[in-house]
């Protein structure tokens, strides 16, 4: 599942990405994994305790260092906060590859397929 990003001004084209976000002050990583998911896609389900993978990118002065968590939906929820900012779209592997934003992204998605194993039961 991919979801709209905020456009480059003068861009008429969806630049598609992956929920994101901050850990807030209280959580867990996977919390806020789940968070994010809500606020930015309006989906709801398990994640799993520990990340798939990290990365990495310059920010400003710094780096942020991001986790990768993978979550099984269990609910799609057709009104969530940023529904009004985001859309949310569902697509095979392949196709999602090729309109996601970024190539650091991309290598996610296309490690996330190579190397996922079956979710564990709940």
């Amino acid at each position: 599942m991919l979801i709209s990003g905020r456009q480059p001004a003068g861009s008429s084209q969806p630049v598609w990405v992956l929920p994101q976000g901050g850990v807030e002050p209280g959580q867990t990583p996977a919390e806020a994994a789940a968070a994010e998911a809500w606020e930015e896609a309006g989906v709801e389900g398990k994640v799993e305790s520990g990340p798939f993978m990290f990365y990495e990118y310059e920010i400003g002065s710094g780096w942020c260092r991001v986790s990768v968590f993978r979550m099984r939906v269990e609910h799609e929820a057709g009104q969530w906060p940023e529904r009004g900012e985001r859309s949310r779209r569902w697509l095979p592997w392949r196709e999602s590859i090729s309109i996601i934003s970024g190539e650091t992204l991309r290598d996610v998605l296309t490690r996330f397929h190579s190397e996922s194993t079956p979710f564990p039961p709940t």
